[in-house]
């Protein structure tokens, strides 16, 4: 791996390769570090890789300035519940938000191809100082059912954010054994009106231990009556009551972290004056392979021109399902998430997903000469379901 950096000096960290995943297929990671005109500069880096291809792979890119917020990429999509039927559409709607205003492109994959559907993109509307906007793609029964992944793909300043998503699963006894995937809602979904269900965090399951669940309703019409939201359990137990009458609707229920590693399900029931009849929308723990995740942590060399400052940077790996969470930990206390950055999941070449995350130390803090920790939070990591790796920043190295 090799770096061109134009008329700048530079300091490269080449990570060794990690250990083959179940492919066979090896990961590694180049961090480099410049000084001077870097915003004006074109960087290229080049991998070369004789058993693999003739030609040296390169990607040519810019830098711009971190002066701003990156967005997040979240896709909520229609939810699976037992009813045995799937509506004829079903719809996805990737919500992008808190970044710095600018420019920001959105498109929609199938499998890693761009979509042949078209799919929307409301306008930007400004919360304060940052921005929100949201895609929506709508798909057939029979394509979603097709078992496809699609990937909201987000282009933002030169850098890429995905989320993906494919057909909802769930758990009911039957022929089919504990584990076979349930078929999404019965109701489809009148007038336009979308009801999307997002799960728990990792880190609000097995650290804060205060998981929720949230329940969006879009596109509802103005109306002088009462959007009722009520949350119901497969299991029977007491139902919750929330009330909000404004045309965007959203309710967040706490569960319980054993119900849900359990596989309960929770059903959003949402009723309006316009609707013909309720939508119901269900959710429950992701089904499938489980795999813990494998955690690096290293150090950079100290930045020329800056030696107040270093950054530390995490590789989380070969994990499933996509769900995780990234804290990083300094005298055994946690840092606030305003203080490090994190990618979303991507896919590996192999089954399962990998994040980057980057914190930036102070002097300051280097100098009390204690470690600093990259925790990774996963439903499949043994015992406190957490992967740590320490760090410490050696002066002068």
């Amino acid at each position: 791996m090799t770096w061109d950096t134009g008329s700048l000096n530079g300091i490269v960290v080449t990570l060794p390769a990690t250990t083959p995943m179940a492919s066979g297929h090896y990961t590694t990671t180049s961090q480099l570090t410049v000084s001077g005109e870097w915003k004006k500069q074109v960087f290229t880096c080049r991998v070369a890789h004789t058993p693999s291809s003739a030609d040296p792979v390169k990607k040519t890119f810019r830098v711009c300035s971190r002066d701003f917020e990156t967005p997040t990429v979240k896709i909520l999509q229609s939810s699976c519940d037992g009813g045995g039927h799937f509506p004829p559409t079903i719809q996805l709607l990737c919500l992008v938000s808190g970044y710095t205003p600018g420019n920001l492109n959105i498109t929609w994959l199938q499998d890693g191809q761009v979509v042949d559907v078209n799919w929307t993109v409301s306008a930007p509307v400004l919360e304060g100082k940052l921005a929100s906007t949201r895609s929506e793609l709508i798909l057939t029964q029979k394509r979603w059912l097709s078992d496809h992944t699609y990937t909201c793909l987000v282009d933002y300043q030169g850098d890429t954010f995905e989320e993906s998503a494919k057909k909802c699963a769930g758990r009911r006894r039957g022929a089919g054994g504990p584990h076979t995937a349930l078929p999404c809602d019965t109701d489809s979904n009148p007038r336009g009106v979308s009801t999307y269900l997002s799960r728990p965090s990792p880190l609000d399951l097995f650290v804060s231990k205060s998981p929720t669940i949230t329940c969006l309703v879009v596109d509802l019409a103005p109306s002088q009556g009462t959007v009722n939201l009520t949350w119901s359990r497969a299991s029977k137990k007491p139902e919750q009551k929330q009330r909000n009458g404004t045309v965007t609707v959203t309710s967040t229920l706490p569960v319980g972290t054993r119900d849900w590693i359990e596989g309960e399900t929770y059903h959003c029931r949402v009723t309006h004056p316009h609707l013909p009849r309720a939508l119901v929308r269900s959710m429950t723990k992701m089904s499938g392979p489980r795999a813990a995740p494998e955690v690096y942590v290293f150090a950079t060399p100290e930045e020329p021109g800056n030696p107040h400052k270093r950054t530390l940077s995490c590789l989380v790996q070969n994990f499933l399902p996509m769900d995780i969470s990234v804290q990083w930990l300094h005298n055994g206390v946690a840092l606030p998430p305003s203080r490090h950055s994190t990618t979303p999941p991507h896919r590996t070449k192999g089954p399962g997903f990998f994040v980057f995350s980057r914190l930036e130390v102070t002097r300051a803090e280097w100098e009390q000469k204690n470690e600093f920790i990259c925790r990774a939070i996963h439903e499949a990591a043994k015992d406190s379901q957490t992967v740590e790796k320490a760090v410490s920043v050696n002066l002068g190295k």
